[in-house]
C-alpha cells in the first residue's frame, strides 16, 4: 500500500475534512502513479497527523492555473464557499505549473505525533 504524508495548514485540513476543499494542489505530485491514502500533517500550531484522505485522482502532469480554476472552481480549491478566482490566483502565487489531487473522502483519526521533521510538501510513508 502506497501512502503519502502531506503538510497542510490547519484551516485547509479542516476544509478537507468537511468536504468543502476537494482539491489539493502541489507543484510536483507523488512520483509513483497514484497512492491509496494521503495522511495530513497539520502545520503549526497543531503539529500532528490528524486526518487522512482517499484520493479520487492525482494528476501526473502540471496544469495551468486557468484550467484548474475552470475545471474545479474556487471553492473546491480554497476550501471556502465564497472563494473567488482572485483568492485562487493569490494562493498560486504566479506559478504556472500545478498538479491537482482530487479528494474523494476524508477521515479524522486520533492525532499522531510525527517523529522527525515534517515534509516541506509531501513524502511517502507507511
Amino acid at each position: 500500500m502506497t501512502n503519502v504524508l502531506f503538510s497542510i495548514h490547519p484551516n485547509y485540513a479542516q476544509a478537507i475534512y468537511e468536504g468543502i476543499k476537494t482539491v489539493e494542489l502541489r507543484t510536483r505530485p507523488p512520483t509513483k502513479f497514484g497512492f491509496e491514502r494521503g495522511y495530513i500533517y497539520e502545520t503549526s500550531p497543531v503539529k500532528m497527523i490528524t486526518r487522512y484522505f482517499i484520493p479520487a485522482r492525482t494528476a501526473i502532469f502540471a496544469w495551468y492555473p486557468e484550467v484548474i480554476i475552470e475545471h474545479y472552481g474556487p471553492s473546491k480549491i480554497i476550501g471556502r464557499k465564497n472563494a473567488t478566482v482572485e483568492d485562487v490566483r493569490k494562493l498560486l502565487g504566479g506559478r504556472n505549473d500545478w498538479c491537482p489531487i482530487e479528494i474523494k473522502e476524508a477521515h479524522q483519526i486520533k492525532p499522531i505525533a510525527l517523529k522527525g521533521r515534517p515534509p516541506q510538501s509531501w513524502r511517502y510513508c507507511r
